[in-house]
């Protein structure tokens, strides 16, 4: 088994803490900086993006069945929706609003269905929970993830990933001049995987040469980067220059992450992993933690809402893993390797 990355670790904790500070920053203590906290919390999940297809692609590639495919999407299914299924029914039956500033309201049936499914974007159902807008998007892209790893097992270079980034974008932008918004909105998160095709290609092809110390500086000039073009006044009114903000973090961050060594055992890596490790619950539960610890308890001191946040943001996405996430992941990696095994067999025995 591969070896985890510490690199990988760090790229996923700043993603997901900065999602959290977003939130935090915006609707807790209402920071007068709006704009730059929610484009702190866009970036967040564009890295989510970069470390998901770059994580996936590695995956897929060190599967050792006779059906990787179907190993995959078994997989996939076992890890993304029972937390979010979980998720969904506690904030219809706990009446909890989707973002801590609103109040609940009734949600459809159908919008229900979407929201389990996974599918807003494309049924445009109103979301149970806001952070719940990206999981969509990478549902979606697990379905082509595949794909892209056949044709870069017969094609794929640093050369063909930068390439393959270029055309996403020039495809989203040539969409959006021929007048074809609803299809171009279709792809707009595209490039951002593209980035972590780029972080797969280029780590076969490039050795590290930077220092470790380096890898969270550059995500950390990236970010500042990013929030500074993405919440600048006119950029609101430029849509296409906040899009080429989104794509060209990704793609960079895609080059950086081989060029820097993996950084040794510390206690900001062990950190790093434990909060990577805990990053998709804690993606989720945030809303209703702070819901729960500022909104609901916004009577006591703030010493004791703090107190009860700093609890809960460290208990609940634990219960969750411990008690939904590990034993669903651990579950849908035996019935993957039962199913992608018995499929192969069968196909044997047919064509004997």
């Amino acid at each position: 088994m591969e070896k985890a990355s510490k690199n990988l670790d760090i790229l996923r904790a700043i993603a997901v803490s900065a999602v959290l500070f977003n939130h935090l920053a915006a609707d807790v203590f209402r920071c007068a900086s709006a704009n730059l906290f929610s484009a702190l919390g866009h970036a967040g999940v564009m890295i989510f993006f970069v470390h998901t297809s770059t994580v996936l692609l590695r995956s897929i590639e060190r599967t050792q069945t006779d059906r990787p495919f179907l190993n995959f999407y078994v997989r996939r299914i076992f890890r993304i929706y029972p937390l979010s299924m979980a998720v969904v029914a506690m904030m219809l039956t706990f009446h909890l609003p989707e973002n801590p500033l609103e109040q609940f309201s009734p949600i459809r049936a159908w919008e229900v269905i979407s929201n389990l499914t996974l599918t807003n974007n494309l049924t445009q159902a109103r979301l149970v929970l806001g952070p719940m807008w990206s999981l969509p998007w990478e549902v979606q892209m697990y379905v082509i993830l595949p794909m892209i790893y056949m044709v870069l097992k017969r094609w794929g270079s640093a050369r063909f990933a930068i390439a393959s980034w270029v055309a996403m974008c020039g495809l989203h932008y040539g969409l959006l001049a021929v007048h074809l918004s609803t299809l171009a909105g279709y792809l707009i998160y595209v490039p951002c995987f593209f980035g972590g095709v780029i972080a797969y290609e280029t780590s076969k092809a490039w050795h590290p040469r930077l220092w470790s110390v380096l890898w969270p500086a550059t995500i950390g000039v990236l970010l500042i980067s990013f929030v500074y073009v993405y919440s600048a006044p006119d950029s609101f009114s430029r849509i296409p220059l906040r899009g080429m903000a989104m794509y060209l973090l990704c793609a960079l961050l895609g080059l950086c992450l081989p060029l820097c060594h993996e950084p040794a055992e510390s206690w900001f890596t062990k950190g790093a992993q434990i909060v990577a490790k805990y990053s998709y619950a804690i993606y989720l539960f945030h809303i209703p933690i702070i819901y729960v610890a500022f909104m609901k308890l916004s009577y006591a001191p703030l010493v004791l809402q703090i107190a009860v946040f700093i609890v809960l943001i460290v208990l609940v996405p634990w219960l969750a893993y411990q008690v939904i996430e590990h034993p669903l992941i651990k579950l849908g990696q035996r019935l993957a390797t039962r199913i992608s095994s018995v499929s192969f067999s069968t196909a044997r025995l047919q064509a004997g």
